[in-house]
């Protein structure tokens, strides 16, 4: 599954019965435009992040977190150092889903 159908999946579980009218306002994208990507057109990069935004709010994922840091690490770290942040990050996901099961 490519990214733009992930997050147009998310977006559709989160906002199961919002109206394409509702959804435009919402992600502040042109109702035509909104229409145009569901039914498969590429995203433009501001709308990804659009799409995005909303989502981490709905999650209750506020800019200052997680993804803040992220981008900083990608920014400041050399490639070898944000390999073993992900090999981390990794590795906390597998022990949680083995504690879920």
């Amino acid at each position: 599954m490519s990214l733009q159908e992930t997050i147009i999946t998310d977006f559709k579980k989160h906002f199961p019965s919002l109206s394409l009218d509702k959804s435009s306002k919402l992600l502040k994208i042109n109702k035509t435009r909104l229409f145009r990507i569901l039914q498969g057109q590429e995203m433009k990069v501001s709308e990804y992040e659009s799409f995005d935004k909303v989502l981490r709010q709905r999650k209750g994922i506020t800019h200052s977190d997680l993804y803040s840091k992220t981008k900083e690490c990608l920014q400041t770290l050399r490639p070898e150092k944000i390999n073993e942040i992900l090999i981390h990050m990794q590795e906390k996901i597998q022990l949680e889903l083995l504690i879920r099961a």
